[in-house]
């Protein structure tokens, strides 16, 4: 092998390692804008077959039409904002490549968008959204993007979880628990690489609904009356400097 081959072998085999430098090579925070009653962002947090989705699609119909939910279109927003194409901005979608996928993108000299640009493209849509209010954003780390947000948090025991995805994917139950895991691992190592956070943090969420033994429905209307709470506890802020105190026992 030749010096020359040797030194692109390494350069290449450094890049690997991006999944732990991406936060840290990345500049770009999200600004704390001040928040605004009138410009409500929720965001929801879920592992895998806890009903994410359909969940935000319920909450959406509560709020009434000014609101929009964002699931699948933060990438198409992502993709759109750096240029690229869809599928170059998919294979981010909370999720890293795996080793094997870099080394062959760095093996044919082929790397369209890098996690370092996706993570800066991915926070300005985020800001952007925020900026605009009434939205419900399902996952990509929007709840670490975004401070001033209500953010949820859906969980559910393994048994449900699995049970769910292997009724309405139409796999095994084993199959079933085989994706779960491999999903909520995906997502956990994405926050930790592109934001530095654990997604299992409960002190990040402000709401946290296990689904085991909770409608869809019972989750939707729960999240909405959160909504409207923290819609009143921001605009009474707004008038009076902080939010009131609730009387309540230290326990």
């Amino acid at each position: 092998m030749t010096t020359d081959t040797s030194k692109l072998a390494e350069a290449r085999g450094r890049e690997w390692e991006v999944r732990d430098r991406v936060h840290r090579e990345s500049k770009l925070h999200p600004p704390a804008a001040k928040p605004d009653p009138e410009k409500t962002i929720v965001t929801i947090s879920r592992q895998y077959g806890a009903g994410g989705h359909t969940i935000g699609e319920k909450v959406i119909e509560r709020l009434g039409s000014e609101w929009k939910l964002y699931d699948r279109e933060i990438v198409d927003a992502v993709a759109k904002c750096a240029n690229v194409r869809t599928d170059q901005a998919a294979q981010f979608d909370e999720k890293l490549q795996s080793r094997q996928e870099s080394a062959l993108r760095y093996l044919t000299n082929y790397w369209g968008f890098k996690p370092t640009g996706y993570y800066q493209h991915l926070v300005e849509v985020l800001v952007s959204l925020s900026h605009e209010g009434h939205k419900v954003i399902i996952g990509r780390g929007a709840n670490f993007a975004l401070p001033h947000a209500l953010k949820v948090r859906l969980c559910g025991s393994e048994a449900y979880r699995s049970h769910n995805i292997a009724r309405l994917q139409g796999l095994t139950l084993q199959a079933a628990t085989a994706r779960m895991h491999e999903i909520d691992k995906e997502r956990a190592d994405f926050s930790r690489a592109f934001f530095g956070r654990n997604i299992d943090d409960p002190t990040v969420y402000d709401l946290t609904l296990r689904m085991d033994h909770i409608s869809l429905d019972t989750a939707a209307a729960a999240i909405t009356a959160a909504i409207n709470e923290h819609i009143i506890a921001v605009s009474h802020k707004d008038h009076h400097g902080a939010c009131a105190t609730q009387n309540a026992e230290v326990d």
